[in-house]
């Protein structure tokens, strides 16, 4: 069984109304809901959840319709959203035109294109192209843990090592479950 895909997606912000007025005008982000706790913003298929870190640990109230644990992290976060090439450069232009640095711009090996940049919180924002980083993903996925690549032929060895129940096998197993 496998995970279908991804729902939500949960960025921090102590300054909500901040947060709010940068993903609905300079993001076009729809608002779906909004209070003292989060912004919910809809983004595609999915939503976009802005949450005050200093209220989502708090614990809600045992008579709520909707009791959802407490949660919650500090420190800036990251998501990207996906973009055509052509939608890129348009969203590069329009975050220059709100005052936004580009932190980055580049292309992937696969040839696909991310531009970084934050909104007020300081969280990291990307806009990248879909398959943009299929061979940054893929050179995560076929490196040693020493970080030095090694080739799809000796992963055949390490994946053979990892059931045979090597140290590095066991961590594994611990991760799959």
């Amino acid at each position: 069984m496998q995970a279908a895909g991804i729902l939500e997606t949960v960025l921090y912000a102590g300054d909500l109304p901040a947060a709010e007025k940068f993903y609905a005008d300079v993001l076009g982000l729809e608002v779906i809901r909004s209070d003292k706790r989060q912004v919910f913003f809809r983004c595609g298929e999915g939503v976009l959840l802005i949450f005050n870190p200093a209220e989502t640990v708090k614990p809600v109230d045992a008579n709520s319709p909707f009791p959802v644990p407490a949660h919650g992290t500090s420190g800036e976060g990251h998501a990207c959203f996906r973009a055509s090439a052509e939608e890129i450069e348009a969203w590069k232009h329009r975050l220059e035109q709100n005052g936004l640095g580009i932190e980055a711009d580049f292309k992937w090996p696969s040839g696909g294109r991310s531009i970084y940049f934050r909104d007020p919180a300081g969280n990291s924002l990307e806009f990248a192209e879909p398959g943009a980083k299929a061979d940054h993903i893929e050179s995560i996925l076929f490196a040693d843990w020493g970080g030095d690549p090694v080739s799809r032929r000796s992963m055949g060895d390490a994946i053979a090592s990892f059931e045979s129940g090597s140290a590095l096998g066991a961590r594994q197993s611990q991760t799959r479950m």
